[in-house]
């Protein structure tokens, strides 16, 4: 009995303890939807009570699950960036189910500048006044933003929302709003600029830099280049936001400042700039007056030494514009001419207010040139066609024939030419010269070259008794016997084909023929011919010696062979014949 007591007390025990363990284990389920009624997908819930905390994110249909939970009524709330924005109670077990509502709204914004424009990839920047958090959007090309499911500010731990837009770290709008305001348009103090450079006569400046900078914050400077006379600045914040103030605007041209000036703008404008840029005018002619042509003016000052860079036309006459007067750092203007690369007159202009445009008349005149033509000995080459053809003028060509002295007189422009010298109606040489001086020599035509050949045999060694022939264009320069080292010379009159021949005993042993360009010695080899014993033979003479030798050298071969034969044949007789006598028998 005793035994059945204790097993009924440990039962009644364990149940007691199943009791009490599942009055414990309670699950609470909690859902987060909005005022609409929709789900709140990845919300913070807090269950607490006392000591014990619990947090859960909501699943994708908005439920928040809490297991494990003793009895007991608990605090249910709801977090938006951990700032509590909804508040209940749950009693557990008497409440299994609680839906809690948070109270939100997509927020639209539409920026704009002061134009009515959208501003497009700006930050909008959102802070809760009383909550510290922050929510940043970035404009799109339409100038929206949208932040959704943004907390009431009616809410206690939320208040009102201040909006903020910053342009180089400058603040261009911000305004203070009150959630469940849904749209929301602000105006950023933003305005447009086109700012037109003109030079003096009213003419647009393609070509110029122009700045904007703020005279109070340094990091808000802006730059364009003119297109069709004007830049276009686009979002410059206003002169009457405290951190901007007054503009300073400027232009350049060349590097060269020509406008200059200081002032505000709180709206947007159409902006002339009158800079400081004159035209300069120059026609260029010769002694005559006649105009000419292709001729390069280049223009440099003191800022940039490569300023400007033209061409005369037709009528001689070469527009230079935007050119900055010499009152600025610019000064004084230096030109230079050029034909074909080559420098023929240089001149220094100043540009004035009183004349911003001035209209010069440079001429250029002839000059007569002696030239001289020269081989390449530096002798004078009489006789010699010149043809000079101007560079800078296309098909203009000049011709001249150089005296007995080598000497030839032209009267041209300066500038560059190609000169093109024809000996016996050949052309001998061209090159390119500058034609800027009285005097030009032309050294190194190829006339009346002289050409060595010299005539050696297979080993190296100068052929002695050979007879050579050398003929230039059908015009014998050389025929007869070459000198003891073997060579014979000729005068090629020009660059061209040398034809040699050479004889040895009456046969032709070679035919070669030589280009000749410049003063040269050429070898010619004779392989058929082969020192020998300090004689030189043809091949088929030394074929008929070695063949003699051969010969001769067989036939004393056999007599040697032939002669031991018949000694040992006349040995062997004389032993039988000796031993005989030796023994007095008749034989």
């Amino acid at each position: 009995m005793k035994t059945a007591a204790v097993l009924l007390l440990v039962l009644l025990s364990f149940l007691s303890l199943g009791v009490t363990a599942s009055a414990q284990a309670e699950t609470a389920y909690i859902r987060v939807v909005d005022q609409q009624g929709n789900a709140q997908v990845a919300t913070t819930v807090i269950l607490s009570t006392g000591t014990v905390r619990k947090s859960f994110l909501t699943n994708s249909t908005g439920w928040a699950e809490f297991v494990g939970l003793s009895a007991g009524t608990y605090n249910v709330s709801v977090l938006y960036s951990d700032l509590v924005i909804a508040t209940d109670t749950i009693t557990i077990p008497g409440e299994k189910v609680k839906n809690v509502t948070v109270f939100l709204k997509d927020l639209s914004i539409l920026l704009l500048d002061l134009d009515g424009h959208p501003v497009f990839g700006r930050k909008v920047v959102l802070k809760s006044e009383r909550g510290n958090f922050t929510l940043t959007r970035e404009t799109d090309n339409n100038g929206g933003a949208v932040f959704q499911s943004i907390p009431y500010s009616s809410i206690e731990t939320i208040g009102p929302y201040n909006l903020k837009v910053e342009h180089s770290g400058i603040k261009v709008v911000e305004a203070s709003i009150s959630v469940p305001v849904s749209n929301v348009t602000l105006t950023a103090k933003l305005l447009g600029l086109r700012i037109t450079v003109t030079d003096l006569e009213g003419n647009p400046v393609t070509d110029a830099l122009v700045f904007v900078k703020s005279t109070k914050t340094a990091s808000l400077s802006l730059t364009r280049s003119t297109s069709a006379g004007s830049a276009v600045f686009e979002e410059v914040p206003a002169s009457s936001l405290a951190e901007v103030g007054d503009y300073q605007v400027w232009a350049t041209v060349g590097q060269v400042v020509v406008f200059n000036q200081t002032r505000g703008f709180d709206e947007s404008l159409n902006y002339s700039a009158t800079a400081s840029l004159g035209r300069l005018t120059v026609k260029v002619v010769d002694e005559s007056g006649d105009p000419i042509s292709n001729v390069a003016v280049s223009v440099a000052n003191q800022v940039n030494r490569r300023f400007g860079f033209n061409t005369t036309d037709s009528s001689g006459v070469v527009v230079l514009r935007e050119m900055p007067l010499s009152t600025t750092s610019a000064g004084q203007y230096s030109l230079v001419f050029t034909r074909g690369g080559v420098k023929v007159k240089e001149s220094n202009i100043s540009l004035t207010v009183s004349q911003p445009s001035p209209e010069e008349t440079v001429r250029i005149g002839r000059i007569k040139a002696l030239v001289a033509v020269k081989d390449f000995r530096g002798n004078p080459v009489a006789d010699a066609a010149i043809e000079l053809t101007d560079l800078s003028t296309p098909g203009k060509k000049l011709t001249a024939s150089t005296t007995s002295e080598g000497v030839a007189e032209v009267v041209t422009l300066p500038g560059a030419y190609r000169v093109t010298v024809r000996y016996r109606g050949h052309e001998v040489l061209s090159r390119v010269v500058a034609m800027n001086q009285t005097e030009l020599e032309i050294a190194g035509v190829g006339v009346d070259l002289p050409v060595t050949v010299i005539v050696v045999d297979s080993n190296g060694k100068a052929v002695v008794g050979a007879l050579a022939n050398a003929t230039f264009g059908g015009e014998v320069l050389f025929e007869g016997e070459v000198g003891r080292d073997g060579s014979f010379n000729a005068t090629v009159p020009y660059a061209g084909s040398l034809v040699v021949s050479v004889e040895l005993g009456g046969v032709l042993q070679a035919i070669e023929t030589i280009e000749v360009d410049q003063p040269t010695t050429e070898y010619i080899y004779l392989q058929s011919i082969i020192g020998l014993a300090g004689m030189q033979l043809t091949l088929g003479t030394l074929m008929e010696v070695l063949t003699v030798l051969l010969i001769v050298g067989v036939a004393g071969l056999i007599v040697v062979v032939w002669r031991d034969l018949i000694t040992k044949r006349l040995k062997r007789i004389r032993r039988p014949l000796h031993a005989a006598s030796r023994e007095g028998k008749p034989d």
